[in-house]
């Protein structure tokens, strides 16, 4: 089980939350195949449908929490058509595929973190 909110601290974890989500996406999917009729499949399938509701809340509240401490405001659209801030060069690279060089790159310019735009 992923920790709650409080003990993430950076959005490499957000990036580690989507994963999870991915994982609890799939064993639902999974689930409610084979629900139908079984007691015990049904209840496998409300816990994770559990878990996914909570891991969805989870990453908002931790990406809210970045927009809190970056002083970054979003206006003008869906939420989920704004991207997810990040604060690491490694979630970036995770996220995006940043090649090796870019990161060496930025690395040897003192570059350490990226800033809000």
């Amino acid at each position: 089980m992923l920790p709650t909110g409080k003990e993430y601290k950076h959005s490499d974890e957000v990036v580690d939350i989507d994963a999870k989500l991915e994982e609890v996406k799939r064993n639902v999917a999974e689930v409610e195949l084979r629900a139908k009729g079984s007691k015990k499949e049904v209840k496998a399938l409300e816990m994770l449908q559990a878990e996914h509701k909570r891991l969805i809340n989870l990453r908002r509240e931790r990406v809210l929490a970045v927009r809190q401490r970056h002083k970054i405001k979003v206006e003008g659209g869906p939420e989920e058509a704004v991207p997810d801030p990040v604060e690491s060069f490694a979630a970036m690279q995770k996220l995006y595929g940043f090649s090796d060089v870019f990161m060496r790159r930025l690395k040897e310019n003192d570059i350490v973190e990226p800033t809000a735009v």
